[in-house]
């Protein structure tokens, strides 16, 4: 079940912004299908940023192939052949055309994965929708993506739990008890160890390491907050406290308005690291799918 009710309408917009080449179209030495999809670029912006443009893109009436061209991912063409240029590889791949109001480029699924890879890697479900096979439903969709979110929302976690550390020390206080209180509020006093058990997440392994997107999200926003209302100097250890447990108290809280979720009911069974090799694999597969698609 998605618990983000945007993702329907952002499935449908990407699904109705597809295009096909025609039957009758020729097709090239590539290994090419005579139904190749592509989108245009300027349909594309629109859907994954409505308020603004990627940095190194210009408008829609001024886009150019260069900013793309410097993005591009050439390194299937060394796997498949060495006699084409990386010019012809690309030049496959993107194709301007004239508008009444100026220009565009036509992209298959292979460049506009590269430009949300370069220039959107936050967004995890756009990424997925142009990795996987275009009959993918949308719910299976939307759950890969919220497995592979979890490799970015680990990350920045250890980023603030280091800046948690650090507040932590001037305290003189014991990291592990922060992250004791920290974790019990946003978890609301469930019993870890129990947690722990059902997942069969290991003794000595953080319990992060198995969190789900939006309960690491939680957690991030929650160490953030608190240590933004911090100051070492005038801020008791006991109002550090209290801070810690508000903040964790307020994401847990706003995790279950927005999504109907609380963060004990976000672990999944599979670690982290387990998920950046099922992305790893599912990217190698896709390009080895997709490189080779052609629109000329």
């Amino acid at each position: 079940m998605m618990s983000d009710k945007r993702i329907p309408t952002r499935f449908q917009s990407l699904q109705t912004a597809k295009h096909y080449l025609g039957i009758n179209e020729p097709l090239s030495l590539f290994d090419t299908m005579p139904h190749t999809e592509y989108w245009n670029l300027s349909d594309i912006i629109d859907i994954v940023t409505p308020t603004e443009y990627p940095q190194g893109l210009q408008t829609k009436k001024n886009i150019t192939q260069t900013e793309i061209y410097n993005i591009f991912d050439f390194s299937p063409i060394r796997v498949k052949t060495n006699k084409l240029s990386n010019t012809d590889f690309f030049e496959k791949h993107v194709v301007p055309f004239k508008t009444n109001s100026g220009s565009d480029l036509s992209l298959t699924r292979y460049a506009v994965y590269n430009i949300i890879n370069r220039f959107y890697p936050n967004n995890i479900f756009d990424l997925v929708y142009f990795m996987v096979p275009s009959d993918t439903p949308v719910e299976q969709i939307y759950g890969i993506s919220q497995n592979f979110k979890r490799i970015s929302e680990r990350e920045k976690l250890k980023q603030q739990e280091r800046y948690l550390a650090g507040v932590t020390k001037k305290y003189n206080a014991q990291f592990s008890t922060i992250q004791a209180i920290l974790q019990n509020t946003l978890f609301g006093n469930t019993d870890m160890h129990k947690i722990k058990l059902f997942h069969h997440i290991p003794d000595k392994s953080p319990t992060a390491d198995y969190m789900g997107a939006k309960s690491l999200r939680a957690k991030n926003n929650a160490i953030y907050n608190a240590i933004a209302n911090i100051d070492t100097n005038k801020t008791t250890y006991n109002t550090f406290i209290s801070l810690i447990q508000k903040s964790a108290m307020e994401q847990r809280q706003r995790m279950q308005y927005k999504y109907g979720i609380t963060p004990e009911h976000d672990i999944y069974f599979q670690p982290i690291s387990k998920t950046q090799g099922i992305f790893n694999q599912m990217r190698k597969k896709f390009i080895k799918q997709y490189a080779f698609e052609t629109l000329r």
